[in-house]
């Protein structure tokens, strides 16, 4: 890669005009130029550029710098323990993953940029350095020790779990789970928490995700880390309720109670704090609270710059206030919903979402509408191998068919929700 194609790039990431950073130090033709290698720059010339893009002049000139692997180890560990990072270090970064490296440099690069992106709301950018990943980290042997295996896999799985795609999430926690022994139990402690929160979405058995929730709240429960452990709490309380073990949920829910005013200020993990106390106010019945709750998560995933993560609290809100019966919250909540998912429309597809809406189709009574979008979300969930919410789906098509006395095509859905079922959930590399 040449200074000028470095140029371009650092620009890009850093979304300025090619008149804003030239502006006072040459012509925008002359800077094209440079930027599409038809001329050389003087060193003058890009010690002016790198001073204006705020970075190290020779992170423009040289390609593969035999210091970059140990400083680019630093980055790596210093963004994962302590969530330190320098807009200088995301543009060396993003320069470097277009140069060519030993393959035990690849993992740490797409491990500190994706994560990176997918936490400062740029999923679409996430997404595709993934995709590039895939073509540049060798599935295994890569020579990189193994808490850089570990955060590589890390990565990629709570990058899915943004995508709403929940089974290749757990097959990335699985393969990071084999590195565990490799890090702290902190970070052991966050890859339970995540295990657990996928295992109860995916997993019928419920006896999965509290072994997980188990394990984190043991290695943190004596630790200074109050709003981690109150998450934890919650989490269990919600699996206790799923698993019908009301008094171990109604216990989790009260130590959760008892530490939440001891908890951190951040608005990200007070969002998350919020809609766990959300669900377990909902799943008791406690609907005014609930209602408080994930208003109060929606507000804290806002200050926290996410504004996607608030479909969580919504499709809640919806879901309660279809039992309350209240049709013009429930209509409220599922447009503004839609109307963030449609923002992102580009990068993920929410499958729950477009669920929550075919019952709302289906309340109101809206039977061919109903049917209509139901053909397209089926198909879009056999498009992209999703069996589970397809064969739910089809469960819901079938009792739908055979209440209009349609019996031939509901056996038809009823038998391709067996299929379903019964079928092999297909590995992540296929």
């Amino acid at each position: 890669m040449s200074a000028g194609n470095r140029i371009r790039t650092i620009r890009q990431w850093k979304r300025m005009t090619q008149g804003e950073l030239c502006k006072g130090i040459s012509s925008v033709a002359y800077l094209s130029k440079v930027e599409n290698e038809l001329t050389v720059p003087s060193q003058a010339y890009l010690e002016k550029i790198a001073e204006r893009l705020h970075v190290d002049l020779r992170d423009l000139t040289e390609g593969a710098p035999s210091r970059f692997p140990d400083r680019l180890r630093a980055i790596h560990d210093r963004y994962w323990t302590r969530d330190v990072i320098s807009e200088e270090d995301v543009a060396l970064l993003s320069i470097q993953v277009k140069e060519l490296h030993d393959k035990s440099v690849y993992p740490m690069l797409f491990s500190t940029l994706i994560r990176y992106h997918y936490l400062h709301a740029g999923l679409k950018e996430a997404q595709h350095l993934y995709r590039m990943s895939r073509k540049l980290v060798p599935e295994t042997g890569s020579g990189a020790d193994g808490a850089i295996i570990y955060y590589y896999y890390l990565a990629c799985a709570v990058l899915h779990y943004e995508l709403h795609e929940p089974y290749v999430t757990n097959d990335y926690y699985r393969k990071a789970e084999a590195y565990a022994a490799c890090v702290s139990d902190r970070e052991k402690a966050r890859l339970y928490y995540n295990m657990s929160v996928v295992n109860q979405r995916i997993n019928p058995d419920k006896s999965i995700c509290l072994y997980y929730s188990g394990k984190a709240y043991e290695l943190l429960k004596h630790s200074e880390e109050r709003n981690r452990v109150v998450n934890i709490l919650l989490v269990r309380s919600i699996q206790f309720l799923s698993a019908d073990r009301p008094q171990e949920a109604h216990d989790a829910l009260e130590e959760a109670e008892r530490l939440r005013d001891a908890a951190e200020s951040d608005a990200g993990l007070l969002g998350a704090m919020a809609y766990n106390f959300g669900r377990v106010y909902f799943m008791t019945k406690r609907y005014p609270e609930a209602i408080r709750s994930f208003e109060a998560a929606i507000v804290h995933v806002h200050e926290a710059g996410q504004s996607d993560k608030s479909l969580q609290a919504l499709k809640r809100l919806v879901e309660l206030n279809m039992e309350l019966k209240d049709w013009t919250a429930v209509e409220k909540h599922l447009r503004e919903a839609l109307r963030i998912e449609a923002r992102y429309k580009e990068v993920f597809y929410d499958i729950e979402l477009h669920l929550l809406e075919l019952e709302l189709y289906k309340r109101k009574m809206e039977h061919s509408l109903y049917e209509k979008e139901a053909a397209k979300l089926l198909a879009h969930c056999a498009d992209h191998k999703h069996n589970g919410f397809a064969a739910r789906l089809c469960k819901d098509l079938g009792a739908h068919y055979f209440r209009k006395r349609a019996f031939k095509k509901s056996a038809e859905c009823f038998q391709r929700a067996y299929e379903l079922e019964t079928a092999v959930q297909p590995a992540l590399f296929d």
